[in-house]
């Protein structure tokens, strides 16, 4: 079996006049030392090539975390779509081989350059991105990749992107990246962390989940460039967005696991013995205030992150294919880590829960944070969710000294890994049914004058809606309206109109001058960020004339 090659930070410059500080997955980290024991452990699946690479294969980290047991239902994320946030690019054909190697389906990958002329050259960070989250989830319908500079203005302006993206949105957004508070807050101020804020909440009501890496620098996000080496800055610090209560944070873990990949030991991930250092990032935030769900578990009056913490170490860390000359340099089949795999993964496990949730017609998580700790002190179901850990500190270094437990929580690993199997069968029994909507129609409106059609719609409780009017000519195509989106946040009854654009005018003034039939078949739906339709009202027919 080959050496691997083990790839786990990249520190990037932030913007002009700012420290280096943005966190992502990448750039070379030969030889580091593993947090706790030596060596690969359980059983991997794949093809040759793959499994040499000595890093943990998918079917290792998804049996580990109860991924298995959902896909083997046949819950592969169908239906479901997920965007990531990236600082590079990807090479379709390194997906490709990855999949091949372990049977797995490639989605269909869309990419979007947002603040840059064009899309961003092929890197590790995005690579393995797309790896890890189609291992968790290979039937997505779509996964949109949101490439931008690595700078703290860019950034927060594609994390955004995804809620302003023509369409609809989707159901999942990770971002495996992030800048330390102190230096967002220099960037952008606090009216940007405000509008970044206020977009999070939107996408939160939506019942879109929000993920973010807790960054690979442990206790010391903030980080410092001398002499061309990168450093933590010698001070407590957390990064912005995981830091948000908006945001699921993702700290990280190594794991020892059985010949039936069953974990049997965690410890959180630091590489202390490496210079400068690396570890699952995590602490408590400057910026925000100890969230409600927070209550009675952290004793601090800040945010605490991480929520929870899976595998992130780099050693034997995650198999992956890489192709690309920026920190794969070419070379194939490697291992990587970092708090930003974890972050996709744990994405693609929520849209197995998510469309889990949609089979039983009931809401999707949305910000799954207050069902994390609901689940950890009292699981419906009964059994664990979470897999403790109670090992190890995320001090980097000799100028930080590791942080007191709060009882069942700490500020390195949050609840620990994630039973993916229960959580599901948990947020199954608590989330609330889908809302039940009504559809009426005036019977006297005149649309073809009116230029649209009205329609009042009721919803029984929270939900996102859409009106759509399909027009029906006798011996013509027929074409189909909507009215968009619209979010109710609670019971409400509206009044909503379709219009028809000026040659949808012209193509009616034109079938009824002929002495055509037209009718319009109306219908109203609750539907999913992403646009599936979970719940519609029976069609309501409308004759049009002139």
């Amino acid at each position: 079996m080959r050496r691997a090659h083990h790839v786990g930070l990249r520190a990037l410059a932030a913007c002009a006049g700012l420290a280096l500080g943005l966190i992502a997955a990448g750039g070379s980290a030969l030889a580091l030392a593993p947090s706790g024991y030596t060596g690969i452990s359980g059983t991997p699946q794949g093809c040759a090539a793959g499994v040499d690479a000595d890093g943990f294969a998918p079917n290792q980290y998804l049996s580990a975390y109860g991924y298995s047991q959902l896909q083997q239902q046949g819950l592969l994320g169908q239906h479901e779509s997920v965007a990531l946030i990236e600082i590079d690019g990807f090479n379709p054909s390194d997906i490709r081989t990855f999949a091949a190697c372990f049977g797995l389906h490639v989605p269909p990958i869309h990419a979007h350059a947002v603040g840059i002329p064009k899309l961003l050259a092929p890197g590790g960070e995005a690579t393995l991105d797309l790896e890890l989250l189609l291992a968790a989830a290979p039937e997505l319908s779509s996964i949109s990749v949101y490439e931008t500079s690595p700078d703290a203005v860019h950034v927060l302006q594609a994390l955004t992107a995804p809620l302003r993206h023509p369409g609809f949105p989707p159901d999942v957004i990770s971002a495996s990246l992030g800048l330390c508070e102190s230096d967002t807050l220099g960037a952008v101020g606090h009216r940007g962390i405000a509008s970044a804020e206020a977009a999070l909440a939107d996408a939160s009501a939506e019942g879109i989940s929000v993920l973010g890496s807790s960054g690979d620098t442990g206790s010391a996000a903030c980080l410092q460039s001398s002499g061309g080496t990168t450093t933590p800055v010698p001070k407590l610090g957390v990064i912005f967005p995981a830091s948000s209560p908006w945001v699921t944070a993702v700290g990280g873990t190594n794991l020892a696991l059985n010949a039936a990949n069953q974990i049997t030991g965690q410890v959180v991930w630091n590489d202390a013995s490496a210079s400068p250092g690396v570890a699952g990032g995590g602490g408590l935030s400057m910026l925000f205030r100890r969230p409600a769900y927070q209550n009675g578990v952290v004793a601090a009056s800040h945010r605490a992150l991480p929520d929870v913490a899976l595998l992130s170490d780099v050693e034997p860390g995650y198999d992956a294919y890489c192709t690309a000359t920026l920190d794969c340099h070419g070379r194939g089949w490697m291992t990587f880590g970092g708090t930003s795999a974890a972050t996709p993964l744990l994405a693609g496990g929520f849209a197995l829960v998510d469309e889990l949730l949609d089979q039983h017609e009931e809401q999707p998580l949305g910000l799954a944070n207050p069902l994390i700790y609901r689940f950890a002190r009292r699981p419906p179901g009964g059994a664990p969710v979470f897999y403790d850990v109670t090992s190890g500190s995320n001090d980097v270094g000799p100028y930080i000294q590791a942080d007191g437990q709060p009882l069942g929580f700490d500020e390195a690993s949050g609840w620990g890994g994630i039973d993916l199997n229960q959580f599901a069968l948990d947020a199954d029994l608590a989330q609330p049914a889908l809302a039940q909507i009504g559809l009426r129609l005036a019977a006297h409106q005149h649309p073809y004058a009116r230029r649209g059609i009205a329609a009042t719609v009721s919803c029984s409780g929270a939900c996102d809606l859409d009106v759509r009017v399909k027009v029906t000519i006798a011996g013509q195509q027929p074409f189909t309206d909507y009215s968009g989106l619209i979010h109710e946040r609670r019971r409400t009854t509206a009044r909503v109109r379709v219009g028809f654009t000026s040659a949808e005018l012209s193509i009616l003034n034109l079938a009824m001058h002929r002495g055509r039939q037209i009718s319009a078949n109306v219908t109203a739906a609750v539907v999913e960020p992403s646009g599936q339709v979970e719940r519609q009202t029976p069609t309501l027919a409308l004759p049009i004339t002139g």
